[in-house]
């Protein structure tokens, strides 16, 4: 950091002049981790994108971005362990600008070291910034080191889609009394002590929601040894000798030295659907009304009422006159009327989010002429 020619660029995105550093070797930029994690935190903080021509990394594009967590290739040992690099992207993932305002809004990685594909390969924390709002995710190892992979179980989820439904599990967990009571264990010594554990542990579930993006984290690193994404099921690893300690806030020392701590294992299943939207993966609890609407589809709905309405006040010769004058296209417009007659059901079952897992903005646009039968429109767009 103290190369006067180092000093000089960062001076320079500190200035507005630079959008894009080029180096031919990461290692050419530094090779000491405490001073790449700042120098890069910068770059995300100033949006500026990082290309190495000789190791494939740009950041310029979205999966150039995950790359940076791989192991280098080149003559040299990786200069960053994978694992302390997760340390640190687990952080910049975190960082965010806001940017009008000139301060930082945290939005750590809650999950990151302990998520896995059913292949057993970890799961990443990365992020993508588009039109300057980020958009955090958990991506496969194979993913970031390739940028492909011939295995179905690698995945690319949304971190706050996966971390809400693993926070609403362990809230659960933590309100079930009987639960909390058997996990405590030998750990707690009398059934005193074990019934205020559970009331604790019952006020720290209902607080949950409220809870400091930090003190969540705390908490899930107590507690969790491992959680494992597969197609169908979500599998949450816990420790349960670790439960007292971690709620009664004894803090990192008390579970550290807790010997029985990791002896034990207990899985909290979840039955969920992971569905592929594009490059991403959206998952789903099975058989639950999560009430969550999706933001894109429930815009699609509302466009095509709007552009439908507009159309028969009779104000345009036709639709590819609408068109021109609204800069799309004539296919569009057409494939978006088609929404207009969807089935009363399917549209309420979108704007309120309890529609099948795998439909989205995508299908709808692409389902082709839809039925005007709403039985064969459920079974099209899978609420058969």
């Amino acid at each position: 950091m103290d190369r006067p020619a180092l000093r000089q660029m960062l001076a320079d995105i500190a200035a507005g002049r630079i959008d894009t550093v080029v180096v031919h070797k990461v290692d050419r930029l530094t090779r000491t981790l405490a001073d790449f994690a700042k120098i890069v935190e910068l770059f995300d903080a100033r949006n500026v994108a990082f290309v190495s021509v000789t190791q494939q990394f740009n950041t310029t594009t979205s999966m150039g971005r995950l790359t940076l967590a791989a192991h280098y290739p080149g003559e040299h040992p990786p200069i960053i362990d994978l694992d302390l690099w997760e340390q640190v992207q687990a952080l910049l993932a975190g960082n965010s600008v806001d940017r009008k305002l000139g301060r930082p809004a945290k939005s750590p990685s809650l999950l990151a070291g302990f998520i896995y594909d059913s292949a057993g390969n970890r799961m990443t924390p990365t992020h993508a910034v588009k039109d300057g709002k980020r958009y955090r995710y958990y991506v496969s190892h194979p993913l970031i080191t390739t940028g492909r992979s011939e295995n179905a179980s690698t995945c690319r989820l949304p971190a706050a889609e996966i971390e809400r439904i693993v926070g609403d599990r362990i809230a659960t967990f933590l309100g079930d009394g009987s639960a909390v009571f058997d996990a405590a264990g030998a750990a707690v010594a009398s059934t005193a002590e074990r019934k205020r554990l559970v009331d604790q542990a019952a006020r720290l579930a209902a607080s949950w929601p409220t809870l400091l993006a930090e003190r969540q984290r705390q908490l899930l690193c107590a507690l969790l040894a491992r959680i494992e994404v597969a197609d169908e099921t979500l599998s949450i690893h816990l420790r349960p000798g670790r439960v007292a300690a971690a709620v009664t806030g004894d803090g990192p020392a008390a579970i550290a030295t807790d010997a029985n701590a990791a002896a034990d294992i207990i899985v909290l299943t979840i039955a969920t659907c992971l569905s592929r939207v594009g490059q991403g993966t959206r998952m789903a609890i099975t058989g639950a009304n999560a009430g969550n609407p999706d933001a894109g589809m429930v815009r699609l709905l509302a466009q095509a009422h709007q552009v439908h309405r507009r159309l028969i006040q009779g104000t345009h010769a036709s639709i590819a006159e609408f068109a021109a004058r609204e800069q799309m296209t004539g296919s569009y417009i057409t494939r978006l009327l088609r929404l207009v007659w969807l089935a009363p059901d399917i549209t309420q079952a979108i704007l309120t989010g309890r529609h099948p897992p795998a439909l989205s903005t995508i299908k709808l646009m692409q389902s082709g002429r839809l039925p005007s039968d709403w039985t064969q429109q459920r079974a099209m767009l899978g609420f058969g």
